[in-house]
């Protein structure tokens, strides 16, 4: 869910420079001088090291940065968080995309597929997704776009909040009715 990396980066510069007289050497004060003409001897850039700390955040897909935040959250509904990793911002979340054209989305997802309808049922609802992703799927048409529910053979509740069962049959088969959050949640 969430990884903190300190990455430690150097940068070495080292120049070599012939100076006829090692006297004159001992007297120049080089990191002051660098790329400049003292004295008539070229003096270059010599050993320039910076170090510093660079405070990277991993979050897994389905968890976004929050602005000025330190801890992945996850992703919240009516979105889909990618994940990856990112640097602080105090302004601005990372990893956090709105689904289009007004597109509901349960809370967790990770991919644009995800976004979709809901689908009412009883008093329980499914989350209709504008990717397919199961075969066979139920599929609906909405104005010119088709959404789809997920289909598994597998005993499974219509979300991860319902206590009910959504059938359906084809052919012989007996198939359950259910959205991401509890029979698909991608690669």
């Amino acid at each position: 869910m969430f990884k903190k990396f300190l990455l430690f980066l150097s940068m070495f510069f080292v120049s070599v420079n012939a100076f006829a007289d090692d006297a004159l050497m001992n007297n120049l004060s080089l990191p002051n001088a660098c790329n400049e003409n003292i004295l008539g001897v070229s003096s270059g850039v010599t050993d320039m090291i910076p170090n510093f700390e660079l405070d990277v955040y991993v979050c897994d897909p389905g968890y976004y940065l929050p602005a000025d935040g330190i801890r992945c959250e996850i992703c919240p509904n009516n979105n889909y968080c990618v994940g990856g990793a990112f640097s602080y911002n105090a302004t601005t979340a990372q990893g956090i995309h709105e689904c289009p054209n007004f597109w509901l989305s349960p809370a967790g997802m990770h991919e644009l597929g995800s976004c979709g309808r809901l689908l009412h049922v009883g008093n329980d609802v499914v989350y209709l997704r504008s990717q397919k992703v199961t075969t066979p799927s139920l599929n609906f048409r909405i104005g010119d776009d088709v959404f789809y529910a997920n289909m598994t053979t597998v005993r499974t509740k219509m979300n991860k909040d319902s206590e009910h069962y959504f059938h359906a049959r084809k052919e012989n088969d007996e198939y359950y009715i259910c959205d991401d959050t509890t029979c698909y949640q991608g690669e």
